[in-house]
């Protein structure tokens, strides 16, 4: 067997002079002649074949010399012993076909092979009650209380199993191998059918990340919005792992902008959301465009107009509203003035995080610029926080390096980090804001003194900026 794995035909020939068995068996029940098909040496197979070896003989798993040449993943082995006329849709206690696990390979001129000789592109793996019993035994181990040995002898005997209900499409699907998706298909592979966990070819697809596979699948008439025996939906899964052009193709392909609920009423994640998450701007349009609500909002009340608000995603933002503009006059105060538990709302949000830009946006939808969180803190109060932070950073920054008398250095670093947080107290004033702010220590202060304070630091920057440019 050794010198058959190694293909070397003049040491079989001379083994098989010597008296060596030609169909010897090793504990597990395979042969020379398997043992040569799975590592490709065809001289040897025929060598073997020519001393009388067994061509059907089948190991303790039900493995065959095809099956073993399909485990190799040697296109050329499989088409030789295909011509021998070994079955193409034999089945090993393993659950996989020869096609199952060439597909499941990657190796395409193997599936080639299979499939002109005749294999059954939609059979699905039943593995034995006997496997399936070892595999669960398998699993149940802990590998820290196993050898190396006994790890590997686990690893090499769950690769070899295969799911009941999958097919070649599947695994070929769940790892990419879009060339032997389009080959499968071509030779009228269905993309319906679903796992023992019921996961379509679709499914392991999106879950892979496989936007040629999730094309061909669907344009083969794979359902974008398959149900569910647990999970996401697919539209979700793509948004939320960052797969965008799968997200848009099931988008196109038909899938639900805005998810059912489930049989007991629960709810997934609107994709509206998980798109403002990603700052995706070309998702919110797509998704808004197929009719997902503006309004939508997470348990906690978040809402995609506070996410995109927060980013400084002015694209979107601006995209959120106007769709939101077309709908009836109050939707545009439900959304625009919408609350998380904590009573905070987007204006609160782009002042904290000072997005001038979609403050103005938010103030021109009419924002009520006095709404309060729970802790009674409004807009202003929130980019006055801001402030506060920026102040304290460039405090601490400048600690080691200026005097406590020379603040001019600190006065032009505060003014240009504060500009932004500035600008959105001036614009939330201009609204009509309430100017009363409590500072870190207590403190009652006006904003208008604020603001005006923090613009006359900036001035004396950019005067002093000015004046060295006039030494220079």
């Amino acid at each position: 067997m050794a010198a058959a794995s190694n293909g070397s035909v003049p040491l079989v020939e001379r083994l098989l002079r010597a008296g060596a068995a030609v169909d010897g068996r090793n504990s597990d029940g395979v042969t020379a002649l398997m043992h040569a098909a799975v590592l490709g040496h065809v001289p040897v197979i025929e060598l073997l074949l020519a001393r009388g070896a067994d061509l059907t003989a089948i190991d303790n798993d039900g493995f065959d010399a095809l099956i073993a040449a399909a485990t190799g993943g040697s296109a050329a082995t499989c088409a030789y012993l295909l011509g021998l006329g070994l079955a193409p849709n034999v089945m090993a206690g393993s659950g996989g076909t020869p096609l199952n696990i060439v597909s499941r390979l990657g190796e395409a001129e193997a599936v080639e092979a299979l499939l002109a000789a005749g294999a059954h592109p939609n059979t699905a793996a039943a593995p034995s009650e006997s496997f399936e019993a070892e595999v669960a035994e398998l699993v149940a181990k802990e590998e820290g209380a196993m050898s190396e040995a006994e790890v590997e002898a686990r690893r090499q005997r769950l690769e070899a199993y295969f799911r009941a209900g999958s097919t070649a499409l599947m695994h070929a699907s769940a790892l990419g191998h879009d060339t032997i998706v389009a080959q499968l298909l071509a030779a009228g592979a269905d993309a319906a059918p679903v796992d023992a966990d019921g996961q379509s070819a679709l499914c392991h697809a999106v879950a892979a990340g496989c936007s040629k596979c999730v094309a061909m699948l669907l344009e083969a008439g794979a359902s974008p919005d398959p149900p569910l025996a647990n999970g996401d939906p697919l539209l979700v899964v793509a948004i939320a792992t960052g797969a965008e052009a799968i997200a848009e193709l099931l988008l196109e392909a038909g899938a639900a902008p805005t998810p059912a609920a489930d049989a007991a009423g629960a709810s997934a994640v609107a994709p509206l959301l998980l798109a403002a998450q990603s700052g995706s701007t070309k998702l919110v349009r797509l998704l808004l465009q197929k009719g997902a609500s503006a309004a939508c909002a997470s348990e906690a009340g978040v809402t995609p107009l506070m996410l995109l608000a927060m980013s400084g995603n002015l694209p979107a933002v601006k995209l959120l509203l106007e769709a939101v503009a077309n709908g009836p006059p109050e939707l545009m105060a439900a959304v625009v003035d919408a609350t998380t538990e904590n009573g905070t709302a987007a204006l609160h949000t782009a002042a904290r995080q000072a997005q001038p830009r979609v403050v103005a946006e938010l103030l021109g939808a009419r924002a009520s610029v006095n709404l309060r969180d729970l802790s009674g803190q409004t807009a202003l109060g929130a980019a006055f926080d801001g402030l506060q932070q920026i102040a304290r950073y460039v405090e601490e920054a400048l600690a080691d390096l200026a005097q406590a008398d020379d603040r001019k250095l600190a006065n032009e670093m505060l003014g240009r980090a504060a500009a932004q947080h500035i600008s959105v107290m001036a614009a939330l004033l201009a609204a009509g804001a309430e100017p009363s702010l409590i500072d870190t220590d207590g403190n009652t202060l006006d904003a208008n003194t604020v603001v005006a304070t923090h613009r006359a630091l900036a001035g004396e920057s950019a005067a002093a900026s000015d004046g060295a440019k006039d030494e220079l």
